[in-house]
């Protein structure tokens, strides 16, 4: 006849909670890594925000330019052009509306979850 030990009862299950705990931890680190994995960068589209501004144009309100690339939103009373060597961009604004002295010439691409390279 055997007698009744305590003790390893009590050691076998420990030994079984260890262990599935030990599973547990191991499934949730292995989740953890593949979760702050960071995102592959894409590959650019060709929409890249470039222009040389070799061409003379005056940007009008609310209009894209005519090579699609920019909007004017406002100019405070100014102007927004190119003269062939670069954008120039003069609010010349001396009242006190809200685009006074301001003045903002966007692109008209859209860009999410971009990487960008100085």
């Amino acid at each position: 006849m055997s007698t009744f030990d305590p003790t390893n009862l009590v050691n076998t299950a420990k030994a079984d909670i260890n262990a599935g705990i030990n599973t547990r931890l191991d499934k949730l680190t292995a989740d953890l890594k593949a979760a702050i994995q960071p995102a592959p960068t894409p590959t650019p589209s060709g929409g890249y925000v470039y222009d040389d501004f070799k061409y003379v144009e005056t940007f009008k309100v609310g209009q894209k330019s005519n090579n699609g690339k920019w909007i004017t939103d406002f100019v405070g009373q100014g102007f927004a052009k190119t003269d062939g060597n670069g954008l120039i961009i003069s609010p010349a604004s001396t009242t006190l509306d809200i685009y006074g002295g301001s003045a903002q010439v966007r692109s008209t691409s859209q860009f999410g979850d971009c990487a960008f390279d100085v």
